[in-house]
């Protein structure tokens, strides 16, 4: 999926064999910078190209003396955690050269330190114009001479400098054969956010425009869960015209709800939308969940909810009313769904009986049976 609008783009592939535009010990790499020099269009995407999750979100980015850290950006795409295969697209914030320049992407705000630079690439002049002599010591780009650097050909109106994956040697970039014109790659979301709806929590989405888009993947996760998907709403597939989407997921559940897009292409490219957040809070003080298993042995678990932040007490109790274990005492965060376990290995069969106890609160009473 991609907006159709007139562009200087500079795309960046990877090979099956793991090549890189710049070797990394990080694995994240600079996929595309989309410069037309207008700070409102121009975009830089990277890429986790490796098997762990990194957060980038306090690295730098510095192109032609122009200096911003990440999470000082306009967050278009994705998510400054990145995980494997993963990718963030960001705003600059400034108007990016359209005809000649650099981009260099930090660790730190070393900008003359070849150790702190993760990528780097150049564009439209062989001269060094601004942190070429640092790409070349950290290996990460070739020069023929100490004033004549490689560089990527500024691309054509509305075409993409894209790499094809092919490789010099050595991990350094023969960048006359590496690269080619094509058509650019996919895209950004206009707008996305989640609302309360009475059926659940109503997505809403739109797209300027598409190509070959097969349609996202909405995944979902409450609290601290991993993100799963929960549908599919097919794409438009090819159009020049706005196209709006929605979806209602059926949940009630109270807490931190987070939803993104995974919008695919028709060849299998995808690309993470910005995660967004809604909270869904309690209709009662609390929520008090019953044990599972029930009966157990020697172990079980529940849940508890509450609508206010508090001081919270959790204990058990047999039945003569003795406590014999007490699984919390202090604060607990609203709208969170804390799990709490019981563990009766030296406990005899029987019934036993948790409640909880806030600032704002007194819970039900509720039974599990310990059998052995």
């Amino acid at each position: 999926m991609q907006l159709r609008a007139t562009v200087f783009l500079l795309t960046i592939f990877f090979g099956t064999a793991g090549i890189s535009f710049a070797q990394s010990d990080t694995d994240v790499v600079i996929r595309q910078v989309f410069y037309r020099g207008d700070s409102s269009t121009d975009f830089i995407e990277l890429e986790n190209t490796g098997t762990g999750t990194i957060d980038v979100s306090n690295w730098w980015i510095c192109a032609r003396f122009s200096y911003r850290q990440l999470s000082s950006l306009t967050l278009i795409s994705g998510d400054t955690n990145l995980g494997p295969g993963e990718m963030v697209r960001f705003r600059p914030g400034f108007d990016m050269n359209n005809t000649s320049s650099d981009l260099g992407l930090y660790t730190t705000p070393s900008f003359g330190t070849s150790s702190a630079m993760v990528d780097f690439v150049q564009w439209g002049t062989s001269a060094d114009v601004g942190r070429s002599d640092v790409a070349f010591a950290a290996s990460m780009w070739t020069r023929s001479d100490a004033s004549t650097y490689d560089f990527v050909p500024t691309a054509a109106d509305g075409e993409a400098v894209i790499y094809d994956g092919t490789n010099g040697g050595g991990g350094l970039l023969t960048l006359s054969s590496d690269f080619s014109n094509g058509t650019p790659l996919p895209v950004e979301l206009t707008t996305f956010e989640a609302v309360q709806a009475p059926a659940g929590i109503k997505l809403r989405w739109a797209t300027q425009s598409e190509t070959n888009n097969a349609g996202f993947a909405i995944e979902h996760r409450i609290g601290r869960a991993v993100f799963s998907e929960v549908a599919f709403v097919p794409g438009a597939g090819t159009t020049t015209e706005a196209q709006d989407y929605h979806y209602t997921v059926p949940t009630s559940a109270p807490g931190q709800h987070a939803f993104r897009l995974k919008q695919v292409d028709w060849d299998g490219q995808f690309v993470y939308s910005p995660v967004v957040e809604l909270v869904l809070g309690l209709p009662e003080a609390y929520a008090l969940g019953a044990a599972y298993p029930n009966p157990f042995n020697p172990t079980t678990q529940f849940t508890l909810q509450i609508r206010q932040t508090q001081p919270v007490r959790v204990w058990v109790t047999n039945l003569l009313g003795q406590e014999v274990a007490v699984l919390h005492e202090g604060p607990l965060t609203a709208d969170t769904e804390h799990t709490f376990r019981i563990a009766a290995p030296d406990l005899p069969s029987g019934m036993y009986f948790y409640q909880a106890t806030g600032t704002y609160f007194r819970s039900m009473t509720r039974s599990v049976l310990l059998l052995k």
